[in-house]
């Protein structure tokens, strides 16, 4: 874990654990509830349906009246957003 303001420097504790300067100072931004609440549906659907690809995913979703359209590559960056962030 890095430690800020200890006796080494965050840029030599990075260095000793091999890692980028950029990951300690970043902060993520807060995801907002739609998107989150979206996340979810996709989840859901996906742990339901398996075998569905990001475009059949993408139909059930317009299904849903409650979810807008969205097109495949935007419904794959949130599964892999959801990869990322772990939001089963």
């Amino acid at each position: 874990m890095i430690v800020q303001g200890a006796e080494l420097s965050v840029k030599r504790q990075c260095e000793l654990l091999d890692l980028n300067r950029t990951g300690v100072y970043y902060t993520p931004r807060p995801v907002c509830e739609e998107d989150l609440r979206l996340m979810r549906r996709i989840d859901e659907l996906h742990l339901n349906h398996p075998f569905y690809g990001a475009r059949r995913l993408a139909r059930q979703l317009e299904q849903d009246s409650q979810f807008r359209a969205l097109p495949p590559k935007p419904f794959a960056q949130f599964r892999d957003a959801q990869r990322r962030w772990d939001l089963s």
